[in-house]
């Protein structure tokens, strides 16, 4: 049997903590500040998004379905 139940959807963050600092010639090094996502090439907020899938599925101990599921109920729980 299957249960459908509405969650909770994972929160999107408004930017990124870059892993080194940050140098611009004006301020010299700054300290781990937020980029905004808005600031970020597309291309990095995709391999972000890739590399966030990977760990949800790695972490879920399953298969990611990839583009095999289509819109509408999906189940939960297996």
């Amino acid at each position: 049997m299957l249960y459908y139940i509405e969650i909770k959807k994972f929160t999107v963050p408004d930017g990124v903590i870059p892993e080194s600092p940050v140098f611009t010639r004006e301020e010299g090094f700054n300290k781990a500040e937020t980029i905004p996502l808005k600031k970020l090439h597309p291309e990095a907020l995709a391999e972000l998004c890739d590399e966030f899938r990977r760990n949800v599925f790695e972490k879920a101990e399953c298969e990611d379905p990839g583009d095999q599921r289509g819109p509408g109920n999906t189940p939960l729980y297996r």
